[in-house]
């Protein structure tokens, strides 16, 4: 039976890396969470620095994987490199738990997304995530590298993970 499988944890702590080398060995692909016609608007929303665009490109991006891994699952793995749980997480943080829960609530998401089998959270400590930020130019991510060294994201997802998946 093929499976959808989320890596997830915080920016730089070797999820692209694990999540590779997984699929290597299944014979599968990694899908990215961001949907390539999209990456366009990233660029728009980075230079602004608008949470609330933020929020809602990574949602929209959320749906639209959604949407193709449930067509592509159909032909074997589907293997994604963060989802829904890193949107809320991060969110969460940068716009406070009402806000997002809100806004959860009101688009009705845990109904309209479909949820992966199985979610590989990654952990990493703080030196080899300073050291993987610089290896690859050492520019802080508004949005995630710094989100992640000025907060407790790990309790972020924790929550994120609780409400929208059961443990095994």
């Amino acid at each position: 039976m093929n499976k959808f499988i989320v890596f997830e944890g915080l920016d730089a702590c070797g999820k692209t890396t694990l999540s590779s080398l997984y699929a290597k060995e299944r014979n599968s692909m990694v899908h990215s969470a961001v949907v390539d016609e999209s990456l366009e608007l990233r660029k728009v929303i980075d230079s602004y620095e608008s949470m609330e665009s933020a929020l809602l490109f990574f949602l929209m991006n959320n749906f639209l994987k959604s949407h193709e891994v449930s067509e592509g699952v159909e032909s074997g793995d589907v293997i994604l490199d963060r989802y829904i749980f890193s949107t809320l997480a991060y969110q969460t943080i940068m716009l406070g738990e009402n806000t997002v829960k809100c806004i959860f609530d009101t688009l009705n998401i845990a109904e309209k997304l479909l949820l992966p089998e199985v979610v590989v959270f990654v952990k990493a400590d703080a030196d080899t995530i300073e050291s993987r930020i610089k290896a690859r130019g050492g520019e802080l991510q508004w949005y995630g590298d710094e989100i992640t060294q000025n907060n407790c994201v790990e309790t972020a997802y924790k929550k994120s993970l609780s409400g929208l998946i059961s443990p095994l």
